[in-house]
Protein backbone atom coordinates (compact mmCIF):
# COMPACT_ATOMS: atom_id res chain seq x y z
CA UNK A 1 0.00 0.00 0.00
CA UNK A 2 1.34 3.54 -0.71
CA UNK A 3 -0.79 6.81 -1.66
CA UNK A 4 -0.13 10.38 -1.46
CA UNK A 5 -2.19 14.17 -1.13
CA UNK A 6 -2.06 16.38 -3.90
CA UNK A 7 -1.14 19.89 -3.89
CA UNK A 8 -3.67 22.30 -4.12
CA UNK A 9 -2.64 23.21 -8.00
CA UNK A 10 -2.91 19.02 -8.17
CA UNK A 11 1.02 19.30 -9.17
CA UNK A 12 2.75 15.61 -9.57
CA UNK A 13 4.02 16.79 -6.68
CA UNK A 14 3.39 17.44 -3.27
CA UNK A 15 5.48 20.02 -1.39
CA UNK A 16 5.52 20.93 1.89
CA UNK A 17 1.83 23.13 2.58
CA UNK A 18 0.90 22.26 -0.73
CA UNK A 19 -2.22 19.91 0.73
CA UNK A 20 -3.95 23.30 1.92
CA UNK A 21 -7.72 23.93 1.15
CA UNK A 22 -10.21 26.07 2.18
CA UNK A 23 -14.16 26.74 2.43
CA UNK A 24 -15.31 25.19 -0.87
CA UNK A 25 -12.13 24.10 -2.00
CA UNK A 26 -11.81 20.12 -3.04
CA UNK A 27 -8.73 18.12 -1.33
CA UNK A 28 -7.66 14.99 -3.26
CA UNK A 29 -5.44 12.07 -2.39
CA UNK A 30 -5.15 8.68 -4.11
CA UNK A 31 -4.22 5.31 -2.12
CA UNK A 32 -2.56 2.51 -4.52
CA UNK A 33 -3.36 -1.32 -3.04
CA UNK A 34 -2.16 -4.58 -4.67
CA UNK A 35 -4.47 -6.97 -2.85
CA UNK A 36 -3.79 -10.49 -2.12
CA UNK A 37 -7.59 -11.73 -1.58
CA UNK A 38 -11.16 -10.82 -3.08
CA UNK A 39 -13.45 -8.91 -1.03
CA UNK A 40 -10.69 -6.34 0.56
CA UNK A 41 -11.98 -3.63 2.36
CA UNK A 42 -9.79 -0.12 1.58
CA UNK A 43 -10.31 3.05 3.25
CA UNK A 44 -9.25 6.24 4.99
CA UNK A 45 -8.83 7.68 8.40
CA UNK A 46 -8.12 11.17 9.61
CA UNK A 47 -6.40 11.77 12.63
CA UNK A 48 -6.04 15.04 13.91
CA UNK A 49 -8.97 17.57 15.35
CA UNK A 50 -11.31 16.16 13.06
CA UNK A 51 -11.43 12.34 13.38
CA UNK A 52 -12.71 10.46 9.92
CA UNK A 53 -12.93 6.71 8.95
CA UNK A 54 -14.23 5.69 5.54
CA UNK A 55 -14.01 2.34 3.50
CA UNK A 56 -15.32 0.77 0.79
CA UNK A 57 -14.86 -2.69 -0.36
CA UNK A 58 -13.38 -3.41 -3.80
CA UNK A 59 -15.20 -5.58 -6.31
CA UNK A 60 -13.66 -8.63 -7.07
CA UNK A 61 -13.79 -7.23 -11.14
CA UNK A 62 -11.43 -4.61 -10.60
CA UNK A 63 -8.18 -7.50 -10.53
CA UNK A 64 -5.57 -7.04 -7.66
CA UNK A 65 -4.34 -3.53 -8.32
CA UNK A 66 -6.18 -1.02 -7.44
CA UNK A 67 -5.96 2.84 -7.29
CA UNK A 68 -8.92 4.56 -4.34
CA UNK A 69 -9.04 7.97 -5.23
CA UNK A 70 -11.08 10.30 -2.62
CA UNK A 71 -12.45 13.72 -3.12
CA UNK A 72 -12.94 16.03 -0.07
CA UNK A 73 -14.64 19.07 -0.42
CA UNK A 74 -13.53 21.76 2.53
CA UNK A 75 -16.99 23.01 4.61
CA UNK A 76 -17.42 26.07 6.19
CA UNK A 77 -16.47 27.21 9.61
CA UNK A 78 -13.85 24.36 9.81
CA UNK A 79 -10.11 24.34 10.52
CA UNK A 80 -8.05 21.31 10.98
CA UNK A 81 -4.70 19.69 10.37
CA UNK A 82 -5.20 16.35 9.67
CA UNK A 83 -2.91 13.27 8.92
CA UNK A 84 -4.29 10.80 6.23
CA UNK A 85 -3.69 7.33 6.53
CA UNK A 86 -4.81 4.31 4.01
CA UNK A 87 -5.82 1.21 5.47
CA UNK A 88 -6.53 -2.63 3.88
CA UNK A 89 -8.28 -5.17 6.21
CA UNK A 90 -9.24 -8.78 3.84
CA UNK A 91 -10.88 -11.47 4.49
CA UNK A 92 -8.59 -13.42 6.51
CA UNK A 93 -8.36 -10.66 8.72
CA UNK A 94 -5.07 -9.57 7.53
CA UNK A 95 -4.45 -5.30 7.90
CA UNK A 96 -2.05 -3.03 6.71
CA UNK A 97 -1.67 0.74 6.76
CA UNK A 98 0.73 3.59 5.59
CA UNK A 99 0.34 7.05 6.22
CA UNK A 100 0.54 8.97 3.15
CA UNK A 101 2.95 11.24 1.89
CA UNK A 102 2.21 15.04 1.51
CA UNK A 103 0.78 14.84 5.09
CA UNK A 104 -0.22 16.73 6.77
CA UNK A 105 -3.59 17.83 5.16
CA UNK A 106 -4.51 21.63 6.23
CA UNK A 107 -8.19 22.48 6.46
CA UNK A 108 -7.98 26.43 6.95
CA UNK A 109 -11.18 28.60 8.21
CA UNK A 110 -11.72 32.18 6.38
CA UNK A 111 -11.51 35.27 8.33
CA UNK A 112 -11.98 38.66 8.70
CA UNK A 113 -10.05 40.73 11.06
CA UNK A 114 -9.95 44.71 11.79
CA UNK A 115 -8.62 46.19 9.03
CA UNK A 116 -7.39 50.19 7.97
CA UNK A 117 -7.38 51.07 4.55
CA UNK A 118 -5.46 53.73 3.26
CA UNK A 119 -5.06 54.61 -0.97
CA UNK A 120 -1.42 54.41 -2.40
CA UNK A 121 0.33 56.22 -5.38
CA UNK A 122 0.79 53.65 -8.23
CA UNK A 123 3.52 55.53 -9.78
CA UNK A 124 6.46 53.22 -9.04
CA UNK A 125 8.46 52.47 -11.90
CA UNK A 126 11.10 55.30 -12.38
CA UNK A 127 13.15 55.46 -15.19
CA UNK A 128 16.20 57.71 -16.07
CA UNK A 129 18.32 58.43 -18.83
CA UNK A 130 20.90 56.00 -19.06
CA UNK A 131 19.68 53.47 -16.52
CA UNK A 132 17.86 49.86 -15.88
CA UNK A 133 14.91 51.07 -14.49
CA UNK A 134 13.81 50.82 -10.98
CA UNK A 135 11.06 50.41 -8.37
CA UNK A 136 11.09 53.81 -6.49
CA UNK A 137 8.38 52.81 -4.18
CA UNK A 138 9.81 51.89 -0.69
CA UNK A 139 8.74 52.27 2.91
CA UNK A 140 9.84 52.20 6.43
CA UNK A 141 7.92 51.93 9.44
CA UNK A 142 8.67 54.93 12.38
CA UNK A 143 7.47 53.15 15.83
CA UNK A 144 8.33 56.14 17.60
CA UNK A 145 5.86 58.40 15.65
CA UNK A 146 3.83 55.88 14.95
CA UNK A 147 3.26 56.62 11.79
CA UNK A 148 4.89 54.64 8.05
CA UNK A 149 6.86 56.73 5.54
CA UNK A 150 6.07 55.98 2.02
CA UNK A 151 8.22 57.31 -1.07
CA UNK A 152 6.22 58.64 -4.08
CA UNK A 153 8.55 59.12 -6.57
CA UNK A 154 6.15 60.15 -9.00
CA UNK A 155 5.21 63.02 -6.89
CA UNK A 156 8.73 64.32 -5.49
CA UNK A 157 7.47 63.44 -1.68
CA UNK A 158 7.33 61.41 1.05
CA UNK A 159 3.82 60.50 1.91
CA UNK A 160 3.54 60.40 5.84
CA UNK A 161 0.30 57.97 7.23
CA UNK A 162 -0.83 57.51 10.35
CA UNK A 163 -0.84 53.77 11.76
CA UNK A 164 -3.45 54.10 14.15
CA UNK A 165 -5.74 56.10 11.71
CA UNK A 166 -4.52 55.16 8.05
CA UNK A 167 -4.94 58.76 7.51
CA UNK A 168 -2.02 60.72 5.48
CA UNK A 169 -0.55 63.83 7.55
CA UNK A 170 1.25 66.35 5.65
CA UNK A 171 3.98 64.97 2.93
CA UNK A 172 7.65 65.57 3.48
CA UNK A 173 8.43 67.44 0.60
CA UNK A 174 11.55 66.62 -1.47
CA UNK A 175 13.98 67.59 -4.13
CA UNK A 176 14.13 65.76 -6.66
CA UNK A 177 12.57 62.34 -7.50
CA UNK A 178 12.37 59.68 -3.79
CA UNK A 179 13.40 55.86 -3.77
CA UNK A 180 14.82 54.10 -1.16
CA UNK A 181 13.88 54.82 2.80
CA UNK A 182 15.27 54.06 6.18
CA UNK A 183 15.56 55.34 9.37
CA UNK A 184 18.48 55.64 11.74
CA UNK A 185 19.44 53.54 14.35
CA UNK A 186 17.55 56.45 17.06
CA UNK A 187 14.90 56.77 15.41
CA UNK A 188 15.04 60.24 14.75
CA UNK A 189 16.59 60.54 10.92
CA UNK A 190 15.07 59.29 7.75
CA UNK A 191 17.58 58.29 5.25
CA UNK A 192 16.00 59.15 1.46
CA UNK A 193 17.33 58.26 -1.64
CA UNK A 194 17.45 60.75 -4.01
CA UNK A 195 18.39 59.02 -7.96
CA UNK A 196 18.10 61.83 -10.18
CA UNK A 197 20.63 64.46 -7.90
CA UNK A 198 22.77 61.63 -7.46
CA UNK A 199 22.12 62.64 -3.57
CA UNK A 200 21.19 60.70 -0.16
CA UNK A 201 18.91 62.66 1.97
CA UNK A 202 19.08 62.70 5.74
CA UNK A 203 15.78 63.94 7.19
CA UNK A 204 16.12 65.85 10.71
CA UNK A 205 12.23 63.97 12.06
CA UNK A 206 12.91 65.99 15.37
CA UNK A 207 12.07 69.24 13.82
CA UNK A 208 8.35 71.08 12.71
CA UNK A 209 8.93 70.77 9.29
CA UNK A 210 11.36 67.69 9.04
CA UNK A 211 14.80 69.91 7.56
CA UNK A 212 16.58 68.10 5.04
CA UNK A 213 20.48 67.58 4.80
CA UNK A 214 21.57 66.78 1.43
CA UNK A 215 25.09 64.48 1.03
CA UNK A 216 26.59 63.90 -2.42
CA UNK A 217 27.54 60.50 -3.50
CA UNK A 218 31.00 61.13 -3.90
CA UNK A 219 33.08 58.06 -3.64
CA UNK A 220 31.95 56.77 -7.29
CA UNK A 221 30.87 59.66 -9.83
CA UNK A 222 30.00 57.15 -12.60
CA UNK A 223 27.28 58.56 -14.05
CA UNK A 224 25.04 55.54 -14.53
CA UNK A 225 25.60 54.62 -10.76
CA UNK A 226 22.74 56.62 -8.81
CA UNK A 227 21.58 56.23 -5.51
CA UNK A 228 17.86 54.29 -5.44
CA UNK A 229 17.89 51.80 -2.32
CA UNK A 230 19.12 52.92 1.33
CA UNK A 231 18.98 50.43 4.43
CA UNK A 232 20.75 51.09 7.78
CA UNK A 233 22.81 48.85 9.92
CA UNK A 234 23.52 49.06 13.41
CA UNK A 235 25.92 51.74 14.47
CA UNK A 236 24.63 53.56 11.50
CA UNK A 237 26.69 52.05 8.68
CA UNK A 238 24.54 52.80 5.93
CA UNK A 239 24.27 50.71 2.12
CA UNK A 240 23.70 52.23 -0.94
CA UNK A 241 22.53 50.65 -3.85
CA UNK A 242 23.42 52.09 -7.27
CA UNK A 243 21.57 51.73 -10.35
CA UNK A 244 23.57 50.36 -13.75
CA UNK A 245 23.98 51.11 -16.91
CA UNK A 246 21.61 48.70 -19.12
CA UNK A 247 23.49 45.39 -20.88
CA UNK A 248 27.00 46.61 -18.95
CA UNK A 249 28.86 43.01 -18.30
CA UNK A 250 30.49 42.69 -15.01
CA UNK A 251 34.09 43.60 -16.05
CA UNK A 252 33.09 47.31 -16.33
CA UNK A 253 30.89 47.84 -13.62
CA UNK A 254 32.05 46.73 -10.22
CA UNK A 255 31.05 48.99 -7.60
CA UNK A 256 27.24 48.56 -7.21
CA UNK A 257 27.23 49.64 -3.06
CA UNK A 258 28.21 52.19 -1.43
CA UNK A 259 29.19 52.33 2.37
CA UNK A 260 28.19 55.84 4.21
CA UNK A 261 28.67 56.67 8.02
CA UNK A 262 26.08 58.38 9.48
CA UNK A 263 28.27 59.66 12.07
CA UNK A 264 31.72 60.19 10.39
CA UNK A 265 29.93 61.55 6.72
CA UNK A 266 32.58 59.24 5.27
CA UNK A 267 32.08 57.01 2.31
CA UNK A 268 33.51 53.97 0.66
CA UNK A 269 32.79 51.91 -2.81
CA UNK A 270 32.05 48.53 -1.25
CA UNK A 271 33.19 46.34 -4.41
CA UNK A 272 32.95 43.03 -2.62
CA UNK A 273 28.83 43.61 -2.74
CA UNK A 274 27.46 41.62 -5.54
CA UNK A 275 30.50 40.70 -7.23
CA UNK A 276 29.27 38.49 -10.09
CA UNK A 277 25.59 39.53 -10.08
CA UNK A 278 22.83 42.33 -10.06
CA UNK A 279 20.95 44.09 -7.76
CA UNK A 280 17.43 43.32 -7.63
CA UNK A 281 15.73 46.43 -9.22
CA UNK A 282 12.27 45.80 -6.97
CA UNK A 283 13.86 44.42 -3.54
CA UNK A 284 17.57 45.08 -3.53
CA UNK A 285 18.11 45.11 0.56
CA UNK A 286 16.08 43.73 3.16
CA UNK A 287 17.12 44.63 6.52
CA UNK A 288 16.57 42.80 10.11
CA UNK A 289 14.34 44.54 12.96
CA UNK A 290 17.26 44.73 15.24
CA UNK A 291 19.80 45.88 12.22
CA UNK A 292 22.53 43.19 12.52
CA UNK A 293 22.11 41.96 9.23
CA UNK A 294 20.90 43.42 5.69
CA UNK A 295 20.39 40.57 2.53
CA UNK A 296 21.24 41.71 -0.59
CA UNK A 297 18.80 40.44 -2.93
CA UNK A 298 20.30 39.74 -6.06
CA UNK A 299 19.50 38.63 -9.97
CA UNK A 300 22.30 36.83 -11.37
CA UNK A 301 23.68 37.39 -14.76
CA UNK A 302 22.96 34.12 -16.14
CA UNK A 303 20.64 31.19 -15.79
CA UNK A 304 17.69 32.96 -14.55
CA UNK A 305 19.22 32.30 -10.90
CA UNK A 306 18.75 34.28 -7.76
CA UNK A 307 21.20 35.16 -5.42
CA UNK A 308 21.27 36.56 -1.71
CA UNK A 309 24.01 37.76 -0.02
CA UNK A 310 24.36 38.74 3.68
CA UNK A 311 25.79 41.94 4.99
CA UNK A 312 26.72 41.49 9.11
CA UNK A 313 26.85 44.79 10.65
CA UNK A 314 29.20 43.59 13.86
CA UNK A 315 31.96 42.84 11.08
CA UNK A 316 31.24 45.13 8.74
CA UNK A 317 31.64 42.69 6.15
CA UNK A 318 29.64 40.86 3.63
CA UNK A 319 30.53 37.66 4.80
CA UNK A 320 28.10 34.81 2.93
CA UNK A 321 26.62 34.84 -0.19
CA UNK A 322 24.91 31.80 -2.11
CA UNK A 323 22.32 30.63 -4.51
CA UNK A 324 18.82 31.20 -3.49
CA UNK A 325 16.69 29.25 -6.64
CA UNK A 326 16.03 29.65 -10.24
CA UNK A 327 13.07 31.87 -11.99
CA UNK A 328 12.75 33.79 -8.89
CA UNK A 329 13.52 37.33 -10.01
CA UNK A 330 10.58 39.89 -8.42
CA UNK A 331 10.10 37.12 -5.40
CA UNK A 332 9.73 38.61 -2.00
CA UNK A 333 12.28 38.48 0.88
CA UNK A 334 12.03 39.41 4.50
CA UNK A 335 13.95 39.26 7.57
CA UNK A 336 13.11 37.92 10.73
CA UNK A 337 13.65 40.03 13.88
CA UNK A 338 16.63 39.16 14.77
CA UNK A 339 18.78 38.53 10.96
CA UNK A 340 19.26 34.85 11.96
CA UNK A 341 16.46 33.49 9.27
CA UNK A 342 15.15 35.04 6.01
CA UNK A 343 12.22 34.05 3.62
CA UNK A 344 12.47 33.86 0.05
CA UNK A 345 9.01 33.26 -1.28
CA UNK A 346 8.46 30.15 1.22
CA UNK A 347 12.03 28.99 1.08
CA UNK A 348 13.58 29.76 5.04
CA UNK A 349 17.23 30.68 4.97
CA UNK A 350 19.85 31.04 7.92
CA UNK A 351 21.89 33.93 7.89
CA UNK A 352 25.26 31.56 6.48
CA UNK A 353 22.11 31.39 3.31
CA UNK A 354 21.82 27.14 3.92
CA UNK A 355 17.98 26.43 3.43
CA UNK A 356 16.39 25.33 6.75
CA UNK A 357 12.89 25.13 5.27
CA UNK A 358 10.81 25.27 2.82
CA UNK A 359 6.29 25.66 2.42
CA UNK A 360 4.59 25.71 -0.58
CA UNK A 361 1.26 26.79 -0.14
CA UNK A 362 -1.39 27.90 -2.45
CA UNK A 363 -0.62 30.46 -4.51
CA UNK A 364 2.71 29.88 -5.19
CA UNK A 365 4.10 31.94 -2.13
CA UNK A 366 5.24 34.14 -4.53
CA UNK A 367 4.37 37.26 -2.28
CA UNK A 368 5.77 36.45 1.16
CA UNK A 369 6.39 37.88 4.65
CA UNK A 370 8.30 36.40 7.64
CA UNK A 371 6.96 36.84 11.32
CA UNK A 372 9.52 38.62 13.01
CA UNK A 373 9.61 35.63 15.56
CA UNK A 374 10.48 33.58 11.89
CA UNK A 375 7.82 30.60 13.03
CA UNK A 376 5.32 31.87 10.60
CA UNK A 377 4.88 32.43 7.06
CA UNK A 378 2.47 34.86 5.32
CA UNK A 379 1.49 34.42 1.91
CA UNK A 380 -1.08 36.44 -0.59
CA UNK A 381 -3.85 34.18 -2.03
CA UNK A 382 -7.23 34.91 -3.48
CA UNK A 383 -8.18 38.28 -1.97
CA UNK A 384 -6.67 37.41 1.22
CA UNK A 385 -3.51 36.18 3.22
CA UNK A 386 -2.75 32.71 4.47
CA UNK A 387 -1.30 32.10 7.68
CA UNK A 388 1.35 29.26 7.36
CA UNK A 389 3.55 27.49 10.63
CA UNK A 390 6.73 27.08 8.77
CA UNK A 391 7.27 24.01 11.07
CA UNK A 392 5.10 21.87 9.62
CA UNK A 393 3.49 23.80 6.46
CA UNK A 394 0.17 23.69 8.43
CA UNK A 395 -1.86 26.50 7.33
CA UNK A 396 -5.40 27.19 9.21
CA UNK A 397 -6.21 30.59 8.22
CA UNK A 398 -7.16 32.87 5.66
CA UNK A 399 -7.06 36.36 6.46
CA UNK A 400 -10.05 38.07 4.03
CA UNK A 401 -9.27 41.32 2.19
CA UNK A 402 -11.09 42.71 -0.94
CA UNK A 403 -8.30 42.08 -3.50
CA UNK A 404 -5.20 39.76 -3.89
CA UNK A 405 -1.70 41.70 -2.09
CA UNK A 406 1.38 42.56 -4.29
CA UNK A 407 3.42 43.26 -1.46
CA UNK A 408 3.12 42.02 2.12
CA UNK A 409 4.97 43.81 5.23
CA UNK A 410 4.91 42.17 8.52
CA UNK A 411 5.23 45.59 11.21
CA UNK A 412 7.75 45.63 14.31
CA UNK A 413 6.67 43.48 16.81
CA UNK A 414 4.63 40.91 14.46
CA UNK A 415 0.87 42.21 15.49
CA UNK A 416 0.09 44.01 12.48
CA UNK A 417 1.00 43.22 9.01
CA UNK A 418 0.71 45.74 5.92
CA UNK A 419 -0.63 44.25 2.93
CA UNK A 420 -0.36 46.71 -0.46
CA UNK A 421 -1.71 46.48 -3.72
CA UNK A 422 -0.94 49.01 -6.64
CA UNK A 423 -3.64 51.29 -5.30
CA UNK A 424 -4.64 50.22 -1.38
CA UNK A 425 -2.98 49.82 1.42
CA UNK A 426 -4.58 47.55 4.34
CA UNK A 427 -3.27 47.08 7.75
CA UNK A 428 -4.66 44.28 9.26
CA UNK A 429 -4.74 43.73 13.26
CA UNK A 430 -3.22 40.37 13.46
CA UNK A 431 -3.41 39.36 17.29
CA UNK A 432 -6.67 38.81 19.11
CA UNK A 433 -10.01 36.83 18.17
CA UNK A 434 -10.78 36.62 14.61
CA UNK A 435 -14.44 36.74 13.10
CA UNK A 436 -15.36 33.84 10.74
CA UNK A 437 -16.16 35.22 7.33
CA UNK A 438 -19.29 33.20 7.43
CA UNK A 439 -22.07 33.31 9.57
CA UNK A 440 -21.49 31.52 12.76
CA UNK A 441 -22.94 27.99 13.40
CA UNK A 442 -21.63 24.40 14.06
CA UNK A 443 -18.91 23.11 11.31
CA UNK A 444 -20.55 20.62 9.23
CA UNK A 445 -19.17 17.43 9.16
CA UNK A 446 -16.99 16.17 6.93
CA UNK A 447 -18.12 14.13 3.46
CA UNK A 448 -15.72 11.90 1.31
CA UNK A 449 -16.79 10.70 -2.49
CA UNK A 450 -14.66 7.88 -3.28
CA UNK A 451 -13.75 6.16 -6.73
CA UNK A 452 -11.93 2.86 -7.15
CA UNK A 453 -9.99 2.09 -10.18
CA UNK A 454 -8.40 -0.99 -11.67
CA UNK A 455 -4.78 -0.68 -12.58
CA UNK A 456 -3.41 -2.61 -15.55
Amino acid sequence: MSGRLYAFTQWDSTPPGSAAVGPGDTARFEIFVQLQQSRTWVGFAFTGAAPYRDSIQIPESLGTVVRVLVKLTAPPRFRSALTVTGFARDPAGRYVDAVLAGNPLSLYDTVTRPVLTASLDSACSVALAGVVPFDGCDLTVDTKRNVAYFSQPGGARIAVVSLRTMAYGPPIPAPGIVAGLDLSADGDSLLVALPALRQIGVVDLTTAPPTWRLVDITADTTPWRRPYAVRVAAANQVLIGLTRKPYEPPSTDPVQVIGYDLATGTQRARSEAAPLSDLSVATPFVRSTDRTRIMLFLDSRCCFSVDGQVYTAQSDAFVSQGGLFYYGAGASVSAGRTGDWFLVKGNLFNHSLLQVGYVDPPGDAWVSALSPAADTGYFAFRAGVLRTSLADGVTLEKIVLPETPTRLTLLPGGAQILARSATRAYLVQLDGPALAAVPPGAPPALQAAVRVERIP
